[in-house]
């Protein structure tokens, strides 16, 4: 397969971008015994978006209008293997900033990496993840 890789495995028709986010927002916040409502910034980094007419993030929000909490800082970026270090960034930056409520902010790298051409497919992989950014974190920056 290229590269040294043995196997590799896909994710099915009836994942995307926002269930595999949906997904990793929801266990991090479950792991982590937090509320929707300690989060005060929610960034997307991603490659894939689902629907260029609206972001990851405006579903994940769904999550936080349940706990009728609308006041949610954060954007998404589309843009290959930079746009979640580009959600890390900004998330940092509001962090250390004057605009900084004091609320968690959350950090979503999410994508299937769907590649159209077939010689590239054994470098993409399909992923999400999730990380939490705020005072007395266990690495500081």
């Amino acid at each position: 397969m290229g590269r040294g890789q043995e196997s590799i495995t896909y994710v099915s028709e009836d994942e995307d971008t926002v269930s595999m986010a949906m997904s990793s927002l929801f266990r991090l916040i479950k792991l982590c015994e937090l509320t929707f409502t300690e989060i005060g910034r929610l960034e997307v980094g991603t490659e894939s978006a689902v629907d260029r007419g609206k972001s990851t993030k405006s579903f994940l929000m769904s999550y936080f209008e349940a706990d009728h909490h609308h006041s949610v800082e954060g954007v998404d970026t589309v843009n290959a293997c930079y746009g979640g270090t580009n959600a890390f960034f900004g998330t940092t930056n509001w962090i250390q900033g004057q605009g900084w409520n004091g609320r968690f902010g959350i950090v979503v790298c999410s994508d299937p990496a769907v590649h159209p051409d077939p010689a590239y497919i054994s470098g993409i992989g399909a992923s999400s993840i999730c990380l939490i950014a705020g005072s007395g974190a266990s690495f500081a920056l």
